[in-house]
């Protein structure tokens, strides 16, 4: 069993707490130290040591010491295969998966059958052997059939579930959401990749083997890696030595070209950053260092390569509206038309800026006409009329503008590169329903869209791919569960979150999202709030619908969290977007 096989074990079906097992708990634990801002962060946790089987226990003892003993995170699992017979403890592979049910009434459910015991599990959500998670269908089960045989005199289990079994509970402490890095086909840009690690385990051991052996079978198809497939660790773990944590390779890294060592290395420290005190990583080929071309002893750090982070937009402070029906720029409290026609001209309801800042696409208030046009006294003005209902339009990191002509039940998703006429772009399962909203990822490579599908609303990952033609592609859809919640509209927080306002049964109200899971964390109520917008490392910014004013009238306001996570008026304005 490999170090990354044990590392990919996650599966999170959610097991009610299981007590006839015994258990020691220590008194002291690890500190786990605080990670860059927008990574997932570790939860804090207490090892919870399970005990084998004793001497005499009924068959019931043996399959709740079973449940008990997968609850706790072991390297490969050795006192969870106590329980199990030997031909039984041969056959599991604790690796290939995490089931993760639900505590509360009804979640678990235990009857007893003619060779053992049958447990029925409200499942919550499954964690593939990839490390990566997805909920559960509303109401499923999980279904143990666990048949018992006596070894030696004593019960044990011949029949054991694929993978683990775990509480909520179990699986939020052993278990956290981690970053593995990959490039964009262009190699411009890190994209995070999320998987769940165990806590206690050799976290840079484990980062490193999720590197080599690849991102998460959802992602693969839209990025690339500097490693070469049959690459792996020379030693078989990461050795830290003070805040450097040293990669030694097979013998091949020393031989490939120095672009591709640079760029295996900047995989290798933007992942490895996120493990407690390692600030810099040693490259090193069958034990001998590999030069790079900024460290020639092959010693370097993230900084090193702070060019491809995946948040970096040149203008992502810029904060843009729409005012009076003009194109306006955000400062504090005022809002002042921008340079070009778009600040002259009127009549438009919504508006999306390139990650540089200096080109807009504008849709007039029918909805039927998309305007571009630069942001300088100069800039010309193109105008295409497409459809009949834009929705807000958003720039890649290409610079070309991805449109949504949304229709009454589906829609037509168009990529504008302004030297020609829009162009359809294939979106899979999005083309059968109506998509109401649909944003680009810093990053080029993912994309979020609400689109509204059997009368409910619902949020969803998209990937970009690129096409042997030239062209891109809209695949790989993956819905992010939101229980109740039904997405209003949707931005990109940060590279591993977004940020959405959300309908939680009639109450609306900005959440944060972590892709990881697709748990919520509120931002609070803000009254008539209709459309946010967000970017990597800035402040939330909401707009409401029309509100009563000091003075007696109602207008469209923005508003912003300020440093006492209160909700405080900017401007009178509408349709927020910051640049990208």
């Amino acid at each position: 069993m490999t170090a990354s096989a044990r590392a990919r074990f996650v599966l999170v079906a959610a097991l009610a707490v299981l007590g006839a097992a015994c258990v020691s708990v220590p008194t002291e634990g690890p500190v786990v130290e605080g990670r860059a801002g927008g990574e997932p962060v570790a939860p804090p946790n207490v090892a919870v040591l399970p005990s084998g089987p004793r001497a005499g226990d009924d068959p019931e003892a043996i399959v709740e010491g079973f449940l008990s003993a997968m609850a706790s995170y072991e390297p490969g699992y050795p006192t969870a295969r106590e329980y199990l017979t030997p031909e039984a403890s041969a056959q599991w592979r604790p690796e290939s998966g995490i089931a993760v049910y639900g505590a509360g009434e009804g979640s678990r459910n235990v009857s007893t059958t003619e060779d053992g015991l049958k447990i029925a599990l409200r499942l919550e959500a499954r964690v593939a052997e990839d490390g990566s998670y997805s909920a559960a269908a509303p109401g499923e089960r999980l279904v143990l059939d666990l048949r018992v045989t006596q070894v030696g005199g004593e019960w044990r289990i011949d029949s054991p579930p694929d993978g683990l079994v775990m509480t909520a509970f179990d699986f939020n402490r052993e278990f956290a959401a981690y970053a593995s890095y990959f490039f964009d086909p262009g190699y411009d840009v890190l994209v995070p990749d999320l998987t769940y690690l165990p806590v206690r385990g050799n976290l840079p051991t484990l980062l490193v083997q999720e590197l080599l052996d690849g991102p998460t079978e959802w992602l693969d198809p839209a990025v690339r890696s500097a490693i070469d497939p049959g690459v792996s660790l020379t030693s078989g773990s990461v050795v830290q030595a003070g805040t450097v944590a040293q990669v030694d390779l097979s013998a091949q890294v020393a031989i490939a070209s120095a672009e591709q060592r640079d760029r295996l290395a900047a995989q290798l420290a933007w992942t490895l950053r996120q493990a407690p005190g390692v600030s810099e990583v040693a490259l090193l080929a069958a034990g001998q260092p590999v030069p790079l071309t900024s460290s020639p002893n092959g010693v370097v750090s993230a900084e090193a390569f702070a060019f491809y982070d995946p948040t970096a937009i040149p203008a992502g402070d810029l904060l843009f509206a729409i005012s009076d029906g003009r194109v306006v720029g955000v400062a504090d409290t005022e809002a002042v038309p921008v340079d070009g026609p778009l600040g002259t001209t009127g009549g438009y309801r919504s508006v999306a800026v390139s990650l540089t800042g200096t080109r807009a696409a504008a849709v007039e208030m029918d909805g039927s006409t998309v305007v571009t046009s630069g942001l300088t006294d100069e800039s010309q003005v193109s105008r295409f009329e497409i459809g009949s209902d834009l929705a807000v339009p958003s720039f890649d990191r290409s610079g070309r503008v991805w449109l949504v002509d949304r229709g009454s039940r589906s829609s037509q998703v168009l990529l504008l590169d302004d030297r020609n006429e829009p162009v359809p772009v294939p979106s899979g399962d999005l083309s059968q329903v109506r998509v109401d909203r649909l944003t680009i990822a810093p990053d080029g490579v993912r994309a979020a869209a609400v689109y509204t599908a059997e009368g409910s609303r619902r949020l969803a990952l998209a990937l970009v791919l690129p096409q042997r033609d030239g062209s891109v592609a809209l695949g790989r859809v993956r819905d992010v569960a939101l229980d109740s919640v039904q997405p209003l509209d949707v931005a990109w927080a940060s590279a591993t979150a977004l940020a959405m306002l959300g309908d939680d049964n009639g109450d609306v109200a900005p959440f944060l999202v972590e892709l990881s899971n697709g748990s919520l964390s509120s931002r609070g109520q803000v009254p008539s709030a209709v459309g946010l917008a967000a970017s990597p490392g800035q402040p939330l910014v909401i707009g409401t619908g029309p509100v009563e004013q000091p003075d007696g009238t109602t207008a469209r306001v923005l508003v912003r969290q300020d440093a006492l996570q209160e909700w405080v008026p900017l401007v009178t304005a509408q349709a927020p977007t910051y640049a990208g």
